[in-house]
């Protein structure tokens, strides 16, 4: 039989290793500032007499992943400068914002996202040695995931959406990877 002393002094450090564990599994890690993304994005846009397939390199601002209350939602603002394979063998330049808004669900290591995108701006085509500039949007979704290291990180998203270029009505696919700067 243990002395009475023994069993008070187990039973006072399990309650305390209890305790802590519970505080130390509550914590959060210190909030973060605004992240800046950098990303590459790949979309088939097929047009008449060119494949379409263009290649975008774009930046945005995430403001809301450093605030606690909020860290289920997505938002994002941004622009991105595109070159598409256009008809004849010509290469169409698109510089477009984008912006977008959803959820995500942030854990310690990764961050799975589901947003409605929206973008617009201009594409310059140069068609029948003429070059003019159309207005160009696309609506649509997008779902990923980001993988984050600390301040590193790497992510990949799919989206799907319509696209509107002067009077034609398009579906678009994209797949873009995504690097968070800080």
């Amino acid at each position: 039989m243990r002395p009475r002393s023994s069993t008070a002094a187990c039973a006072a450090l399990s309650l305390g290793l209890g305790v802590g564990a519970a505080h130390a599994q509550t914590r959060t890690p210190a909030p973060r500032g605004p992240t800046v993304e950098l990303w590459y994005r790949h979309t088939s846009l097929p047009e008449p007499g060119g494949d379409g397939g263009t290649h975008a390199a774009g930046v945005g601002l995430f403001p809301l992943h450093g605030v606690r209350v909020l860290r289920w939602v997505r938002l994002g603002v941004g622009g991105e400068f595109a070159l598409r394979a256009g008809a004849n063998g010509h290469s169409d330049g698109l510089v477009q914002t984008v912006a977008s808004a959803g959820l995500q669900f942030p854990s310690k290591l990764m961050v799975p996202f589901v947003v409605a995108v929206a973008s617009g701006g201009f594409a310059v085509e140069q068609r029948f040695q003429r070059t003019f500039a159309q207005f160009v949007y696309t609506l649509g979704g997008e779902v990923g995931t980001e993988v984050r290291l600390g301040p590193l990180g790497l992510g990949i998203a799919f989206g799907y959406g319509r696209t509107v270029e002067g009077a034609v009505y398009q579906n678009a696919t994209w797949l873009r990877v995504i690097v968070p700067v800080f």
